[in-house]
């Protein structure tokens, strides 16, 4: 029987690859699990890197490729998403985790160590054993513990963990594999790291192992970069998905998404409608009303504006 479940997804990652299969590969475990890989239409040797590691180490590495038009333009966030969904209908284990084919384990007993808490409940009040992570900045090689002692060791409430500022990433989370009995819920487009944890939490709270087992690489950039200001819209606009998700978690998803709201507004002028018009795309057939206001608040009537301002105000009292 398969206990766990990784799952991998990659995209032109032949750099990396190979370090993050096996971090995986050597995990120490008395279990059995598995690796599956979806490769996202690579067009460089990941593909080839990925079979030299199967042929030495003599581990299965299953690759679910997703075909890719060089001449369309994907979104990358909808790619990854339809990525891991398309996955999780390959996974066999009892317990399901996700990694980028980038990122890697530094604690070779992590997998042991999740299944070890999550098997010690008969409950299904714990959904995700988690730890703390290591962001590896490739430039300097510093690996830098994003939360500290934050959350500490032990079982973490949902509602108070999503209301406030911390961040538990889809990549140090093991999951129960509740997809073996039920429909998928979430959008396939939008099955993307804090959704995917949040997802997971409509059914029970977090157990959290207070040390760094999972190092996310990273690459600094400007705070004043269109990506970032990007990555504050995208975030911004998962507030909207929740709701649809668990509309009961409304006030925690608001408290949660606040500070990018008051961003958003700060940084309004600078969103310039040409430079941010796949992320205006976006957020109107989502039906993010305020971020999509955000784009065109200058062209706004005066109770459009006032909405906005009365929004702005609950964003700034909220959790004073």
């Amino acid at each position: 029987m398969i206990k766990v479940s990784v799952l991998i997804t990659t995209y032109n990652l032949e750099k990396y690859i190979e370090e993050t299969l096996y971090s995986v590969i050597n995990q120490v475990t008395d279990f059995d699990y598995e690796i599956l890989i979806g490769d996202d239409g690579s067009t460089d040797k990941t593909i080839s890197r990925i079979k030299e590691v199967e042929k030495k180490c003599g581990f299965p590495l299953p690759i679910y490729p997703m075909k890719r038009d060089a001449n369309e333009k994907y979104n990358p966030i909808y790619r990854a998403s339809r990525n891991r969904v398309n996955l999780i209908s390959h996974a066999k284990g009892e317990y399901i985790t996700f990694l980028d084919g980038d990122d890697f384990y530094i604690d070779k007993y992590l997998l042991q160590k999740q299944v070890n808490v999550l098997d010690n409940t008969d409950e299904h009040s714990i959904i995700g054993c988690s730890c703390e992570l290591m962001c590896y900045y490739e430039k300097t090689r510093r690996f830098i513990i994003s939360h500290g002692s934050v959350l500490g060791e032990g079982i973490i409430n949902s509602k108070k963990y999503w209301s406030g500022v911390k961040w538990v990433p889809a990549e140090c989370c093991l999951f129960r594999n509740i997809f073996h009995n039920m429909n998928f819920l979430m959008s396939k487009d939008y099955f993307d790291d804090n959704l995917i944890t949040f997802y997971f939490m409509k059914y029970g709270n977090i157990y959290h192992i207070d040390k760094a087992m999972v190092a996310y690489r990273q690459n600094m950039t400007p705070w004043k970069s269109k990506s970032n200001l990007s990555q504050i819209l995208y975030n911004a606009m998962d507030y909207y998905e929740e709701l649809r998700i668990n509309p009961k978690w409304r006030w925690y998803s608001f408290q949660r998404h606040k500070n990018q709201f008051l961003l958003l507004w700060k940084e309004k002028k600078n969103l310039n409608r040409v430079d941010y018009d796949e992320e205006e795309n976006i957020a109107r057939k989502r039906g993010c009303r305020f971020v999509e206001q955000m784009f065109c608040y200058d062209e706004l009537n005066f109770a459009a504006k006032m909405r906005c301002f009365v929004f702005i105000l609950l964003c700034r009292c909220a959790g004073k």
